[in-house]
């Protein structure tokens, strides 16, 4: 079967079977829900809705329930990696499409549809660059305190990730913080951007998250950190991403967690910083095909989901 082929069955697949969705492996596990639907369908699709597995051990267990059960099973996360019995990583994009998430970066705040393709039309190129990092964690902090100077959209906004730790100081923060529309306008304004991937300990699947998609949707020149290989997987998917123009090296060969892979990173924003804004204008201006090759795949998730709403309607009928 061709990659064309696969990825025509499995948009099919995912639009006309059961679709069991849930927010992470463990909830999966906890229920017998998984049972349920291989005792009643032949086909389906698991879902760990944008998100990843992060514990080998509940995805082993997941796994082998489906191969004794000897249905058919795709599952579906949000993640550049492949592996056994999983969709193909372009088949996710899918489970992004009609995705709504919160307005603004604390919890206090409503859901918008970050994916509407409204938001994804005017490309004024006028900023040399962004990079703008919402949640916190030591990596993100790390990377942080290396950047000295840059020409553009600077910002980390190092959010809690806890409701119960959203002080009063925090939520001052927050309230400086562009909601996602701004956010978006301003990705659509630069030409670069830098991108810093969801953390994920284990590394057994790289995600790949709202941040990366605004980076090709927004019509950028992306660097990306993110897990071992995550540059590699992205360039399977037939996406590219400037890492190796902008001195990254073999960054993409290690860990997240390591100095190197964050000394290459930093090595990268130093590059930037020599760059003029004519320079990457002109730089912008001789990549443009490869920058509508991006739009052109990550597109799938400005898409209108019709099929999604006759399996919330299947799925709310057999609970």
């Amino acid at each position: 079967m061709t990659l064309q082929d696969r990825l025509k069955y499995e948009k099919n697949f995912i639009k006309n079977n059961p679709i069991l969705c849930s927010p992470s492996e463990s909830e999966i596990n906890k229920s017998d829900l998984l049972f349920k639907f291989i005792e009643r369908y032949d086909k389906f699709s698991v879902v760990i809705y944008n998100e990843v597995f992060k514990n080998p051990s509940a995805l082993n267990k997941i796994c082998d329930i489906i191969e004794k059960s000897k249905k058919e099973v795709l599952i579906s996360t949000s993640t550049t990696t492949e592996n056994y019995l999983f969709m193909h990583p372009l088949s996710n994009l899918y489970f992004w499409q009609g995705s709504k998430h919160k307005s603004k970066i604390n919890w206090d705040s409503e859901n918008i549809n970050w994916f509407d393709k409204s938001l994804y039309t005017n490309f004024s190129k006028s900023i040399k660059g962004i990079i703008s990092v919402r949640k916190g964690n030591d990596i993100r902090t790390r990377i942080f305190d290396k950047i000295k100077d840059f020409e553009g959209v600077c910002r980390y906004a190092n959010w809690v990730h806890s409701e119960i730790d959203e002080t009063e100081q925090v939520l001052k923060l927050v309230n400086n913080f562009p909601t996602i529309t701004e956010l978006i306008s301003e990705y659509l304004k630069s030409y670069v951007s830098f991108v810093v991937e969801t953390y994920q300990e284990n590394e057994i699947q790289n995600q790949l998250s709202d941040k990366t998609l605004f980076a090709f949707l927004s019509k950028t020149m992306p660097i990306v950190y993110g897990g071992k290989n995550y540059v590699k997987e992205l360039k399977k998917m037939g996406f590219y991403v400037w890492n190796d123009e902008f001195g990254y090296g073999d960054g993409d060969d290690y860990h997240s967690s390591l100095p190197i892979k964050i000394n290459n990173f930093s090595n990268c924003i130093d590059t930037y910083n020599e760059y003029s804004l004519s320079d990457i204008s002109l730089l912008y201006k001789a990549n443009e095909e490869k920058i509508e090759k991006n739009f052109e795949i990550a597109k799938i998730v400005l898409e209108k989901r019709d099929w999604w709403e006759n399996n919330i309607k299947e799925l709310e009928n057999f609970l």
